[in-house]
């Protein structure tokens, strides 16, 4: 069996994919990743084939989009969708066609909407994933793409209708590739329901336990999944200067923002080191947050490329983004969160771990004052927090997310989800 995995996004996207493949590869199946060349080093350094990746680099892209303001919202994304989106397009169809090539069932995440046509032109199955509610309409949940703090049952659902929205605009771009194809010239490609007139199965892999039930209004394609973990590094693989600092003193704070550290680090680097020295603790920072000309003093090192899941477990607090992958890792970590989200779901995922008592409120996207970091530290390393955040990691390190998705994956293979 021959299993193409086919997503673009951040590493906390790309994340999850590789520890499935992992599973999938330990099973037998031959199985390779398409994802933005930024991972594709990552990828094969796990044993795993990378597909012939397109020429999208996500830093260079995110760079770009946060001088735009490309992902402030809805009207902003697609006020910059002829300049930020659709000069993409052609390469990444082109690569998702050749990678699903002889397959037998193409993986994608909502943002790799090529990936569900190169399925089509080759009459395989396609099995649609996503790391937040955002796949299948319901009231209990709201869109995590669009979530407010005062949403109800009916902006929920409304919230859906956007990404709706969004998916026929895609399908629109991608109208000439499918002619090209030979396939229906207006396809019901904003259908998320079917696939080959077949259901379409659509998985959503959370944080566990942000998001625990599967909600009653979901159909019977609708699948809901831990986040698939990255496998536990080993604890010699920090590196020796890291180990040294970390024995040298206490628990230190992580500050870091993920892919968006290179375009947005300096709104919240400044704040948060004034914080970390004002209440007499260490720092860790993490290099895409560290311009050249930033001083630190011997409180704080910079991490280059160390492994998350070993970093966190040494921190008194993380502050980060937002994203799937960063929550999920600090998750099962045990350690309290501070979030400083950006946009889309990152303002969800913030509201969740409040709920689960891992983190004081996020800390405002303008005006960020010292004052509100140091107010938020105080908060995430006191002993209430801590032992909270202990608690949850019991949850968390209970399930497999890879091994959940794989087996549902193969699962739907087996009851023969639409091939034609």
């Amino acid at each position: 069996m021959k299993v193409s995995i086919q997503v673009l996004g951040s590493l906390g996207d790309v994340m999850p994919y590789i520890s499935t493949a992992l599973v999938l590869k330990e099973q037998g199946v031959d199985v390779s990743i398409l994802a933005p060349r930024d991972f594709s080093a990552l990828i094969a350094s796990h044993g795993i084939a990378v597909a012939e990746t397109a020429d999208f680099s996500l830093d260079a892209w995110m760079e770009e989009a946060a001088t735009r303001g490309t992902l402030g919202g809805p009207i902003s994304f697609f006020r910059d969708w002829s300049e930020m989106i659709q000069p993409h397009i052609n390469d990444v169809m082109a690569r998702c066609l050749s990678a699903a090539d002889k397959a037998d069932v193409v993986i994608g995440n909502l943002i790799c909407a090529p990936a569900r046509v190169a399925a089509e032109a080759e009459g395989i199955p396609f099995i649609l994933t996503g790391q937040q509610p955002v796949l299948s309409p319901t009231r209990q949940e709201p869109c995590a793409m669009m979530w407010r703090p005062w949403h109800g049952e009916r902006l929920n659902r409304a919230g859906y209708l956007m990404i709706n929205l969004a998916n026929r605009v895609i399908g629109v771009t991608l109208s000439k590739h499918r002619k090209s194809l030979g396939l229906s010239n207006q396809p019901r490609f904003s259908d998320m329901r079917m696939h080959l007139g077949r259901p379409l199965p659509k998985i959503s892999t959370i944080p566990w336990p942000i998001m625990r039930e599967r909600p009653q209004d979901w159909g019977p394609h609708d699948f809901l999944t831990a986040y698939p973990s990255l496998r536990p590094s080993r604890p010699d693989a920090l590196s020796p200067g890291l180990r040294r600092f970390l024995a040298a003193g206490s628990a230190p704070v992580y500050i870091g923002l993920g892919s968006l550290g290179a375009a947005h680090g300096n709104h919240v680097l400044g704040e948060a080191i004034e914080s970390v020295e004002q209440l007499g603790c260490r720092g860790l920072v993490a290099k895409s947050m560290v311009n050249d000309a930033a001083r630190l003093s011997d409180r704080f090192y910079v991490v280059d490329h160390e492994p998350h899941d070993q970093v966190f477990r040494h921190c008194s607090a993380v502050i980060h983004h937002g994203g799937a992958g960063t929550s999920d890792t600090a998750l099962r970590a045990g350690v309290p969160q501070i979030l400083r989200p950006h946009f889309l779901d990152q303002f969800w995922f913030s509201d969740r771990l409040k709920q689960l008592g891992v983190a004081p409120g996020p800390l405002p996207v303008r005006g960020l004052a010292s004052r509100q970091v140091a107010d938020a530290i105080e908060f995430a390393v006191s002993p209430a927090c801590r032992k909270q955040a202990e608690m949850v990691q019991i949850d968390a390190l209970a399930r497999s997310g890879a091994n959940d998705l794989a087996a549902l994956i193969l699962s739907q293979l087996d009851r023969g989800v639409a091939r034609r």
